[in-house]
């Protein structure tokens, strides 16, 4: 339908986030392959719609999306790679200092893959909580 009234432009937001929507539901059914395969054309046409502006907040929820469905798979390092990259947009939308939720749920999302790996000293050297 989306792609209908876009004149089947298939580089458009709205088609984009007809991939991402189904993507959540497969992800919810534990359908995770199915679930990457949407969350990753989702992430392609964000990429090609946005990437040449500055950085764009679809492109960091969509790699943060990646990056918890990679944690789901097992594929922590990849879901770190993933938070990762979406705390650098969020960053650079947000500013290195400045607060912001976004910011901060990239930094529990990389805190919690850390956690996970057990590896509790990069953790808390990422908070600048080390003792």
């Amino acid at each position: 339908m989306r792609e209908a009234i876009h004149d089947h432009n298939k580089l458009h937001p709205d088609i984009s986030m007809s991939l991402n929507n189904p993507g959540g539901v497969y992800e919810r059914m534990s359908m995770l392959d199915n679930a990457l395969e949407k969350y990753e054309q989702t992430l392609e046409i964000y990429q090609v719609i946005y990437w040449h502006d500055k950085p764009h907040p679809d492109i960091a929820r969509s790699l943060s999306s990646l990056g918890v469905l990679y944690h789901k798979m097992g594929e922590l390092d990849k879901a770190l790679e993933k938070h990762g990259e979406s705390l650098d947009i969020r960053r650079g939308i947000h500013g290195q200092c400045e607060p912001h939720s976004d910011t901060a749920i990239s930094l529990c999302n990389i805190e919690i893959v850390h956690h996970v790996q057990k590896n509790l000293n990069h953790a808390a050297q990422f908070w600048g909580t080390e003792s």
